[in-house]
């Protein structure tokens, strides 16, 4: 997206992390990178500055609904916005990733199989651009 973006993230093991820990430390984390990420752009830019204009939002992904909501949710997105009219034309996803044979760290297969596999990825994605 033009002025933001989506990350769907799973943390392995939860268990050895108090609630208000693990949130300091996903943050801490994320501020490295967005940190590191805008000294890059700055020096290639000749700029200074913060790029970001908000703290970042993140939100438990708690039961099965939610998962399908989401994986919906971030695909469908560059549509909703009126950028593209189809999942597969955004070059920026992760939709393409896992639909492809080559090689990704995204857990494709863990998605693909959710959706009873790659025909049934397409067809739900499809099913909901002709709901909305």
């Amino acid at each position: 997206m033009p002025n933001h973006f989506h990350l769907f993230i799973r943390i392995k093991d939860l268990s050895e992390f108090e609630d208000d820990e693990l949130k300091q430390r996903i943050s801490h984390q994320f501020k490295l990178m967005f940190m590191s990420y805008s000294k890059g752009i700055n020096k290639e830019r000749g700029r200074t500055g913060s790029l970001f204009q908000k703290n970042f939002k993140r939100k438990l992904v708690d039961n099965e609904d939610y998962f399908t909501s989401l994986i919906a949710y971030i695909h469908l997105n560059p549509i909703k916005a009126g950028l593209v009219s189809k999942c597969d034309e955004w070059k920026y996803s992760s939709y393409n990733f896992l639909l492809s044979l080559n090689e990704t760290r995204l857990a494709r297969h863990e998605v693909l199989e959710w959706f009873n596999g790659r025909q049934g990825f397409v067809r739900f994605h499809e099913e909901c651009v002709n709901l909305a």
